[in-house]
């Protein structure tokens, strides 16, 4: 039976303001705010079937974004928001949607329908904030994204100029159990994209990390050492549920601990004598600073009750080093500005050559004519890496960045291709400015390599003894 195609959603319509009870449509260059905040929800697992029952395009704070079981998937989205607005009342809180897209049946294989959508949504994430900020206004941007929605505000910082002031990652799926179940994150390549990382005066990115299940610290990894990692223990450290007119309670099962990053960080906004998670905001004009780059709750006498937001400086880490500037290289053979048109050349293609490390390919794009859905998209070795509509930005000109995604150097095709139902032309080019840092091959992925070959070993192993054993009883 065939698939219902999908509607195309502006990324700008994918975005929505907190009114104080709930989110209002954003309108193109209406966010006048000095300090901006995004929220962006991760897999919707279980909320497949609303999804296909709604007619039209269904946003994750409608209110029949829920599974059958009264469960919603934007559950840190209103309480985070109204901690905000009480912390920075001039600030303007926006929440994120794709629904549409991460949502899936509930089987636990089934988040590798959702990961395969966060980059493209990133991209459009980008986009959405263009269209949304006004141009007069010089605008501090706080990304936070949940599970999935890490990835998604991950990309989204890497596209932004000038950078977001801040990127807060809760619980991002990473280790053997992402990687197994197809929805690993592997944020360490995208976060290197960002060209500087600390809180300093200068125009940077403060990266805080808040690993609760499936998250890891990334503090620890090569070039990453200016992140800042809170480690939470939900089994040791349990938050106290809350009463019926305070939601975000948390049910009792594996969700309950990914969802514990989120539900902790919440109470950390609600909260500003804590001076942890989100009081170290840059955002906030009186921020606390972080003691260090590693925490984890803090232990106490068997005789006192745990409390989950007192943190101690976890000194037995070891952070990776701290890579100030990321060089670029050129190493393209599409070095010239091409014309793609509906009247002539639709297509073009081409090759450059990855160097190890490399993370990023950018291309400029000017718009001559076309309408707003008129779309470049770009494939790299027969996978979508890439792609951007007219209307997507303010002006004609926009900058793609394409994640390239791996690991492995050599040739790599790319093919642009220019989609529009109506009269379009676009200048592309010159492609190739490609960012990176040199390390040895392979090592982001180390971590979760090696597991996953233990894992095939394993498995191996015993497939022969099972072999074995039924031969002998032969």
């Amino acid at each position: 039976m065939a698939t219902k195609p999908r509607a195309k959603i502006r990324p700008l319509d994918r975005l929505g303001r907190w009114n104080g009870s709930g989110f209002d449509p954003v309108v193109a260059e209406s966010v006048t705010a000095s300090n901006v905040f995004v929220f962006s929800h991760g897999w919707g697992r279980g909320i497949r079937p609303t999804v296909d029952a709604a007619e039209g395009f269904l946003r994750v704070w409608d209110q029949a974004a829920q599974i059958p079981d009264g469960r919603r998937f934007d559950g840190f989205y209103g309480p985070l928001a109204d901690a905000i607005t009480a912390r920075v009342p001039d600030a303007a809180v926006l929440a994120y949607t794709w629904i549409d897209e991460s949502a899936t049946d509930d089987r636990a294989t089934s988040g590798v329908r959702s990961q395969v959508r966060t980059t493209a949504n990133g991209q459009q994430l980008a986009a959405g904030i263009y269209r949304a900020l006004a141009t007069d206004v010089d605008h501090r941007i706080h990304l936070i994204g949940f599970s999935h929605g890490a990835k998604v505000v991950c990309v989204a910082a890497t596209l932004l100029e000038p950078p977001p002031a801040q990127l807060t990652l809760l619980d991002s799926p990473e280790g053997t159990l992402p990687i197994l179940g197809g929805a690993l994150n592997d944020l360490s390549s995208y976060l290197r994209a960002l060209s500087r990382l600390g809180s300093g005066d200068r125009p940077s990115t403060f990266v805080d990390n808040y690993p609760s299940l499936f998250g890891i610290r990334y503090g620890e990894v090569p070039g990453l050492g200016a992140v800042v990692d809170t480690v939470l223990d939900p089994e040791n450290f349990p938050l106290e549920a809350k009463a019926p007119d305070q939601p975000t309670t948390m049910t009792a099962s594996a969700s309950a601990a990914h969802g514990y990053s989120w539900r902790w960080y919440v109470e950390t906004a609600r909260n500003p004598e804590l001076d942890v998670g989100f009081g170290w905001s840059p955002m906030l004009p009186n921020h606390a600073e972080p003691p260090g780059t590693q925490h984890r709750q803090r232990a106490r006498d068997a005789s006192e009750t745990p409390d989950p937001m007192a943190l101690e400086v976890d000194d037995e880490v070891r952070t990776g080093g701290f890579t100030e500037d990321i060089r670029t290289r050129v190493k393209s053979r599409l070095n010239s500005a091409r014309l793609l048109s509906t009247e002539g050349k639709q297509v073009q293609r081409g090759l450059f050559w990855r160097s190890r490390g490399d993370l990023l390919a950018v291309a400029p794009l000017v718009w001559q004519e076309g309408p707003d859905d008129a779309t470049v998209r770009v494939t790299i070795n027969r996978t979508e890496r890439g792609h951007s509509s007219k209307g997507w930005t303010r002006h004609s000109d926009q900058q793609l960045a394409i994640p390239l995604g791996g690991a492995l150097s050599g040739p790599m095709l790319v093919k642009v291709e220019l989609e529009s139902d109506e009269p379009a032309a676009v200048e592309w080019g010159p492609v190739g400015a490609i960012y990176g840092i040199d390390l040895p091959a392979f090592a982001e992925y180390r971590t979760w390599i090696y597991p996953l070959l233990m894992a095939g070993t394993a498995t191996l192993v015993t497939l022969v003894a099972v072999r074995l054993a039924l031969w002998r009883r032969r």
